[in-house]
């Protein structure tokens, strides 16, 4: 698939530790950083590299996924994206296990990076503002007197902790952030016990860790997987009784090779095939049956080549994988009055594969404990000291993801229409992407919730609040001292929030002569107000009447109708509208 970056969002996104017999040509820069830099390991020579698509199945390395690079990076991108020569505070012989983790807009990559001086492993770490294409060092994370390598970054009740591999020390150390992303403290000491690339995995209420202990007596070195249980990512950890869950002399498939990632109602696990070398390839297996008593995988087909092309500079040696998948920010008003309202919304969509985190905007008293609640994502509470709509897109610089769905707390949709929604966004970034079209006429424009008459003009020009997907950026510009009288109609009326994001939105894209909103058939819509009897307005009129009146002054205030119409995909108004 190939993407233009800035008009796409990465769907899918896996870095790959390939290793190099071609150091030379790879390197041949290196001298001119540092002249500790690159040198000969005996480990090899090893890189970082990226791919990309529009699922975990179409995966293409960066080069091929790319048509062009927007902005003032250089051009063409292409693997590796990292090597030893762009390391920055020490110097390193080669750069591995890449792990990728996402916050504020920004992925950020930690990775082992070999010391030419001391010549054990330091935990590097990398950001890229472009979703994967470009990256900058930012220099050495973390660094001990042992060996370190394998960092597995992953958060946990609003903090970020980093599980590296330090057998060498005796025992499985975890890190807290403390100055995020560069400044780490031993948080606690796991196991007593020297787990080589241990990996994490949350299924439900259950934190399992896999890990291999190549000083077990009988343990065969890379063949060897041991698992654990607990609670808590801290602790206390029990052995599976079925761990070790491999032991073979095969020294393939076992030993990990990256995050397990949750995929499309499937949990996958990488291994390391080491049978002739270490890393010599990549494996997948699909975790069949985890509880408390058995533990079963089957092989799977990786799903892309980590070897796409031939010759001295081939990835002929990928052995490790990390995935980050887009997130959406899900946004929603509520009281306490909808709490039953807001328990189920937050049980059902926390449980959707792309919803990142739900944040609540509370606009009325005390918000509840988010422990009350059965999510399975954070949950956040942001408690407003005024009551007002235009809170629903204040820019919040907690939000972690570009994409926000802003939804009406009184309403599910299917997971699959989110993802469906979703995916039309990544599409579209530039536009609001929503369920619920809406066209208004005339002039000055009046508004309507007439469906048979908009269905009969064959096209919208507006997407309501209630289920719309909106990139983050334009809540500044609907902030903007410019839009303050507009908000302030918002405020008087109590009403027209959502037909102020259209103007702003609209406004925005039309000098690129591009549309500003698109429309997403859902095909399942409960209306969950019903279940708890508390409810929208039922005064359609006034409603009605307060909107036009909002049109009226926000035509006025932008200087004419901004909207755009967009026509309907014929397919997608057949039955009835939401």
């Amino acid at each position: 698939m190939t993407t233009t970056l800035g008009r796409l969002a990465v769907v899918a996104l896996l870095a790959l530790t390939s290793l190099s017999f071609a150091e030379s040509r790879r390197h041949g820069h290196a001298e001119k950083q540092h002249a500790l830099s690159c040198k000969a390991d005996n480990e090899g020579s090893w890189s970082i590299g990226v791919y990309r698509g529009a699922s975990f199945s179409s995966l293409l390395p960066i080069e091929e996924a790319l048509s062009r690079l927007d902005g003032s990076a250089a051009w063409p991108v292409a693997n590796p994206i990292l090597t030893c020569a762009a390391v920055v505070g020490a110097p390193s012989n080669f750069v591995a296990d890449p792990f990728l983790f996402r916050a504020n807009g920004t992925i950020y990559m930690f990775h082992e990076t070999k010391n030419g001086i001391t010549g054990h492993g330091d935990i590097g770490v990398a950001s890229s503002h472009n979703d994967g294409s470009t990256w900058r060092h930012l220099g050495v994370a973390l660094d001990e007197p042992w060996h370190l390598s394998y960092p597995f970054v992953f958060s946990w009740k609003n903090q970020v902790y980093l599980l590296p591999e330090a057998s060498r020390s005796g025992g499985l150390r975890l890190y807290r952030a403390e100055n995020f992303p560069l400044v780490w403290k031993l948080d606690r000491l796991l196991l007593d016990k020297p787990l080589v690339d241990a990996s994490l995995l949350k299924v439900d209420d259950t934190w399992w860790l896999f890990g291999s202990d190549h000083t077990r007596p009988g343990a065969h070195n890379n063949g060897e997987l041991e698992l654990f249980s607990s609670a808590s990512p801290q602790g206390p950890w029990q052995a599976h009784p079925m761990s070790p869950i491999m032991n073979t002399a095969r020294r393939r498939g076992a030993r990990m090779g990256g995050r397990p990632l949750h995929y499309k109602g499937a949990i996958y696990r990488f291994a390391q095939d080491c049978t002739s070398t270490y890393g010599k390839a990549l494996e997948m297996m699909e975790i069949t049956i985890l509880n408390a008593t058995h533990y079963q995988e089957e092989p799977r087909e990786l799903g892309f080549t980590p070897a796409p092309r031939r010759g001295p500079m081939a990835w002929n040696g990928a052995h490790l994988v990390d995935g980050q998948y887009s997130k959406f920010t899900l946004v929603t008003q509520s009281y306490d009055q909808r709490l039953v309202n807001l328990k189920l919304f937050a049980w059902h969509y926390s449980r959707c594969t792309s919803v990142g985190e739900i944040l609540v905007v509370w606009n009325r008293g005390t918000p509840p404990d988010p422990s009350s609640f059965s999510s399975k994502v954070p949950l956040r509470f942001r408690t407003e000291s005024r009551n007002s709509l235009n809170n629903r897109f204040w820019p919040d610089e907690h939000i972690r993801n570009r994409a926000v769905l802003s939804l009406d707390d009184d309403i599910l949709f299917s997971c699959k229409d989110l993802e469906n929604g979703f995916a039309s966004w990544r599409q579209h970034p530039e536009r609001l992407v929503g369920f619920y079209p809406r066209l208004a006429e005339g002039a000055p424009l009046v508004y309507s919730d007439n469906k048979p008459r908009m269905k009969a003009a064959g096209h919208y020009n507006i997407i309501l609040a209630g289920g719309t997907f909106v990139d983050k950026a334009y809540y500044n510009d609907y902030w903007s001292p410019q839009h303050a009288e507009a908000r302030e109609m918002v405020d008087e009326l109590t009403n027209c929030e959502d037909l102020l994001l259209n103007f702003v939105v609209a406004n925005a894209t039309r000098s690129a002569g591009d549309k500003s909103v698109l429309y997403v058939r859902p095909r399942v819509r409960i209306h969950a107000w019903r279940l708890s009897g508390v409810g929208i307005s039922s005064q359609y009129r006034p409603f009605a009447r307060d909107r036009s009146t909002c049109m009226l002054k926000f035509e006025e205030l932008f200087g004419g109708n901004v909207l755009q119409t967009t026509r309907f995909d014929q397919r997608n108004i057949q039955g009835r509208m939401p």
